[in-house]
């Protein structure tokens, strides 16, 4: 969900797609705090799609904004994190052990 000049405009994108702009985390929103269970579950349903193509993925809602030429998320903070510290990972684990993957850029995320 898009707040774009005190109006929300609904629109589903890829996820993956927001990745060309920087975000930021607004100063109101909470610190990353998900625990072992919530990225355990995260993982968990990114692997499914993995093993099953048919199978799709939904993030629920983000809630963001465009301000000062970024993406300020006002919801889905923890989930794009989330979703960044696991490409960082798999990019880490494929260079330590020479596997050659598709190139994965990571999310420019900065907090305010």
């Amino acid at each position: 969900m898009l707040v774009n000049e005190g109006k929300l405009t609904q629109e589903y994108v890829k996820v993956y797609s927001l990745q060309q702009y920087p975000i930021g985390v607004p100063i109101f929103q909470r610190f990353y705090d998900w625990k072992d269970n919530e990225i355990i579950q995260f993982k968990e349903d990114l692997l499914k799609v993995i093993d099953d193509q048919s199978v799709q993925l939904y993030f629920l809602d983000f809630i963001y904004y465009e301000e000062d030429g970024k993406i300020k998320f006002a919801d889905g903070q923890q989930r794009i994190v989330t979703l960044n510290n696991l490409i960082k990972v798999i990019k880490d684990v494929a260079s330590e052990q020479s596997i050659q993957i598709e190139e994965i850029d990571l999310f420019d995320i900065s907090y305010d």
